[in-house]
């Protein structure tokens, strides 16, 4: 449950709800749970608690010539694994920043600012100029024809990161265990507060309206269901939000007991996946009404992560003591983040441990698997530290999530 309940049913689920009108993608959404997303649960458990092994082995164990398709799940992970890790890295940022007052992304602590982000939100300033860095001072987005330079907060972020990934890895899953007992329950209740706290803001339930029904002018139901990309989306954040077709799923579950039932758990993680996403989803839309309200010349800058980098700060302003509750919101996507990376990396782990690529490569110490996978990992994320790193983010998340699962 710690690995697919993650950064994106904070982000991406609002995000394509709002986009393809609200409510109308819950019906491509919901049909890929049940047809696609339970179904590929409960083989992939299968599979892994059977063969007792990674998908590697798994599928080579079904016939030698299938080893190919465990490669490709894996480095479907792995790849978005790469820029999964960045954005993790932008909450550790924002977390140490929650030590300081008044909180940067607040009026008080922009202070003046330029004429080119005069009509830009303080959230938004903070996010794009000081962490990301993907605007310059005049707020003017780079493009990929600009000079390019890395964004050192964010790399000594990443570095941290991958540390800490490695410690957690070096062991095996067992030395993790303890982390998500802890880190599981911390989001849900955090978004209770957000919500209750969003509930009262001014604009909320114009918000709530939008998140349901999309924002005024758009497609209608039908030609909404028209369109393949609301389909391939839908299946797409299933898949993404689940772990299907990753390795993840299938490792962790060579770690089970043969005879252990399993029907019960394919049910309840992609039903419990689903309905964290949808009411976290209410309470970020509260503070979108909040935003749409306070900044109406600012263009909704709340897709993708900027859910979480965005409206949650904005909301946690307006509550005493925000250092504190900002602080607790970015560990808790950190907490979050990191779940999911530390197992993508286990995945990987197991699946060379268990499937001889190298000749007794069981005589190797899991520390050195752990370490070459995460510097492995340090290196391919390298080009999202930049400050056109979200440009290269978007369009590999797309091809990824879309095509690649």
């Amino acid at each position: 449950m710690g690995y697919a309940i993650g950064l994106g049913n904070f982000w991406r689920f609002p995000y394509l709800m709002n986009t393809y009108g609200g409510s109308v993608f819950l019906i491509p959404y919901l049909l890929a749970m049940v047809f696609l997303g339970i179904p590929m649960v409960i083989m992939e458990i299968t599979l892994g608690q059977y063969f007792q092994r990674g998908d590697i082995g798994v599928f080579k164990g079904i016939h030698p010539r299938l080893g190919g398709i465990g490669i490709t799940s894996i480095w479907s992970g792995y790849a978005i694994q790469a820029y999964y890790v960045v954005i993790i890295c932008w909450a550790m940022v924002y977390l140490g920043m929650s030590f300081v007052s008044p909180l940067k992304w607040s009026a008080e602590g922009q202070g003046e600012v330029s004429v080119g982000c005069s009509t830009q939100s303080p959230q938004y300033i903070f996010l794009y100029k000081d962490v990301i860095q993907s605007v310059d001072s005049e707020c003017r987005e780079y493009t990929t024809a600009d000079d390019s330079f890395i964004v050192v907060p964010t790399l000594i972020a990443l570095i941290v990161q991958y540390i800490l990934i490695f410690l957690i890895t070096m062991k095996g899953t067992k030395s993790a265990g303890f982390i998500v007992y802890l880190t599981v329950p911390m989001p849900v209740i955090l978004i209770l507060i957000m919500l209750i706290r969003g509930a009262t803001l001014e604009g909320a339930g114009d918000g709530i309206i939008w998140y349901l029904s999309g924002f005024p002018g758009g497609p209608t139901v039908v030609e909404q269901l028209k369109n393949p990309s609301i389909w391939s989306d839908a299946v797409g954040q299933i898949f993404f939000s689940l772990g299907i077709c990753m390795g993840v799923l299938t490792s962790l579950s060579s770690y089970n007991k043969k005879e252990k039932p399993i029907l019960a758990d394919a049910h309840i993680l992609p039903i419990l996946n689903s309905t964290v996403s949808l009411f976290a989803g209410f309470a970020v839309f509260t503070i979108i009404g909040y935003l749409r309200t306070k900044y109406p010349d600012q263009e909704t800058k709340s897709s993708s992560f900027a859910l979480a980098f965005e409206a949650y700060p904005t909301a946690l302003l307006e509550i005493k003591g925000s250092n504190f509750w900002c602080f607790l919101l970015f560990l808790t996507l950190f907490s979050l983040g990191l779940d999911t990376a530390f197992t993508t990396v286990e995945a990987f782990s197991t699946v060379i441990y268990d499937y001889i690529f190298i000749k007794d490569v069981r005589k190797i110490r899991r520390e050195f698997i752990a370490a070459g996978i995460c510097i492995t990992g340090f290196l391919c994320s390298l080009p999202f530290c930049l400050n056109t790193g979200l440009i290269w983010m978007n369009t590999v998340d797309h091809y990824v999530s879309n095509y690649l699962l």
